[in-house]
């Protein structure tokens, strides 16, 4: 069965209308955490550095986008004031943002509002992201969407997910909205030519996904969520420069979270990260030798030590895709490009005549080795397997308690 589809299963589900059916329609994960991840797989796309959540509910999906360096602006509206309380707390930051702060300012902001009403403070924003609001929306509020949204705050990218009412036959017995809360459920062909219209009245091209995939042979059905994608077709100059004292919501909180300073530019701080690693596995190397044991550092294919020569000295080459694996490196770091440019003026190393490699004396012991042996040994830093975009289920692990796994 495809990853994230559902199933016929007699198991009842905790809290979730599902209880009330003889067979139940189960999906694995739950189709919230598929919205999410969806979600967090967008924002990761367009690597949007301010990122506006319309009824964020209690903050689950900001929880997830918290932990993305690039984001340096990070808001949530919802209507309900107290819920909006209780959850002001995901918006502080961890311990370990103390201990290890971001390299970049971010901020954390919470409002009560609502999507019908223009804001200043709206504006400016990359991705707007609507996940399961619009069919909760009363008609005058749900009219207002599109010169509010696309009209004055006119963000890059949009993106609108709503229950698919032509999946509702699929759940035996079923009457009704899938909550008790929703105003209507839109089928594909209503949700489209909506969106269609809003996309042509305010220079938007728009494309369609689903989340949530039915047994298989229900294809025709669609998915259990519809989504909308909006992009702005306007140049980013073009977009919203609106400048004006409208400020209807009421702040929640806001919370500045610690960066550092950074005052090295980018080409000294790759050269600092990649002599840091390059001397790391020097010591490695040195210490392996002694121990008579191979080097920690990766396999013989990753690093090559190569014979000593009449005077004794000892290098070993490493590929520049190795050093990228390496996740400090990687940060300020875009390219194997850029690190071969970068590494061509440091003469304590050699590129390759391919420039695929570099070469590196292994260090004689000094008095500063022991400085760094405890980190050596409990560092995780090791090399990984980058991933671009992270499967469905990775990044949510979060309990989702009193939400409907198929609404």
């Amino acid at each position: 069965m495809e990853k994230g589809a559902a199933a016929m299963s007699s198991q009842h589900h905790e809290d979730s209308r599902e209880d009330t059916l003889p067979h139940i329609m189960k999906f694995n994960p739950p189709v919230s955490q598929q919205r999410y991840q969806t979600m967090v797989n967008l924002v990761q796309k367009y690597q949007a550095k301010k990122v506006l959540d319309m009824g964020c509910g209690e903050c689950s999906l900001l929880r997830l986008l918290k932990r993305k360096e690039y984001i340096e602006q990070l808001t949530g509206v919802d209507q309900d004031g107290d819920l909006l309380q209780s959850s002001r707390y995901l918006a502080k930051p961890l311990l370990c943002e103390y201990l290890i702060p971001r390299s970049k300012p971010f901020t954390v902001s919470l409002y009560e509002g609502s999507i019908g009403e223009k804001d200043a403070r709206m504006l400016g924003y990359d991705l707007v992201l609507c996940v399961e609001i619009i069919e909760h929306l009363y008609p005058d509020t749900l009219a207002a969407i599109p010169d509010v949204v696309f009209g004055y705050m006119q963000p890059r990218v949009v993106v609108f997910t709503t229950p698919n009412e032509d999946f509702n036959v699929l759940f035996p017995d079923f009457t009704g909205f899938r909550h008790w809360d929703h105003k209507f459920e839109w089928s594909r062909e209503e949700f489209q030519c909506w969106c269609d219209k809003v996309a042509k009245d305010f220079s938007y091209s728009v494309s369609y996904d689903g989340i949530g995939p039915g047994p298989s042979g229900t294809e025709h059905l669609g998915c259990c969520t519809q989504m909308a994608v909006f992009t702005c077709l306007l140049p980013p100059h073009e977009g919203s420069t609106h400048s004006d004292d409208r400020n209807p919501y009421n702040l929640v909180c806001e919370v500045n979270h610690p960066h550092r300073t950074e005052t090295m530019t980018r080409e000294e701080q790759i050269l600092t990260e990649a002599t840091y690693y390059l001397q790391r596995m020097s010591r490695s190397l040195r210490r392996s030798e002694a121990d008579e044991e191979d080097a920690p550092t990766g396999d013989s294919s990753d690093v090559l030590e190569t014979e000593k020569d009449a005077d004794e000295k000892r290098e070993f080459s490493i590929s520049l895709e190795t050093m990228m694996k390496f996740s400090c490196l990687r940060r300020v770091c875009p390219s194997v490009e850029k690190l071969r440019e970068v590494l061509s003026s440091m003469e304590a190393v050699t590129l390759s005549p391919d420039g695929s490699s570099v070469t590196y004396s292994i260090q004689e012991e000094d008095s500063s080795d022991s400085d760094f042996a405890a980190e050596d040994e409990n560092d995780s830093d090791e090399p990984q397997t980058v991933e671009e975009t992270p499967p469905l289920h990775q990044d949510v692990r979060v309990s989702w308690q009193q939400e409907e796994s198929w609404d």
